[in-house]
């Protein structure tokens, strides 16, 4: 096994089982992806807007700096309507093909300008951002500083890490192409119960899981 994949197995290693840190990951992904075409419907909304929060809580977003700190999870109404009518729920790394990325990039911006204008009345970070794309469609990592770190280490002069473009995108599809088997584990997702679902980790999640412990580790 190479790098990756011991970098993979060590991040999984920490999920012992749902009540762990990592699997609030598992418990937004889940519910997001089963319910994907009512998570703003009058009897999901309430629900939706409560998993998405308690995993961006749990993963760093309300942070004493963080402007989401001082809202409530009914603040997120307006990003859970957006997201039922998203165009980018079938997109992962192995389908970062010109028009997808695309679409993500539209997806980013969209999420960013809703962030900025009804729920935080200040530009978002691109952590923030992308940590909602991960939780709910699993369709790029997430660009926090130990994915980033990464990112750049690997690919230094040819994306800017921390930003959220079309090089970026493509440095991390490049990335993909060149350790498919390392990326194409199987880890199942846990639900409420504790269970293993049908539902799989994406590539995207997988690969944001190798940034992420390898930046980690370097630190």
């Amino acid at each position: 096994m190479n790098e990756i994949g011991k970098l993979i197995n060590e991040f999984k290693g920490r999920r012992s089982g749902n009540t762990h840190r990592d699997a609030s990951f598992d418990l937004c992904f889940h519910y997001f992806q089963t319910n994907k075409e009512h998570v703003a419907e009058k009897d999901y909304l309430e629900k939706s807007c409560l998993y998405l929060w308690s995993y961006l809580s749990s993963w760093g977003m309300l942070r004493g700096s963080s402007r989401l700190l001082e809202k409530s999870p009914a603040s997120l109404k307006p990003l859970i309507e957006h997201i039922q009518e998203s165009n980018v729920w079938d997109i992962d790394v192995d389908k970062y093909t010109d028009e997808n990325i695309n679409k993500l990039i539209e997806e980013y911006k969209a999420i960013e300008k809703l962030l900025k204008e009804e729920i935080l009345e200040t530009l978002p970070t691109c952590t923030l951002v992308t940590k909602i794309m991960l939780g709910v469609y699993g369709n790029v990592p997430a660009f926090d500083v130990n994915f980033t770190a990464t990112l750049k280490k690997e690919y230094e002069g040819k994306c800017s890490s921390t930003v959220f473009n079309t090089k970026s995108l493509k440095c991390i599809k490049d990335l993909y192409d060149k350790h498919k088997d390392e990326f194409n584990q199987e880890i199942k997702v846990l639900d409420f119960e504790n269970e293993e679902t049908e539902l799989r980790y994406t590539k995207a999640k997988l690969v944001d899981m190798y940034g992420f412990q390898k930046g980690l580790n370097k630190e």
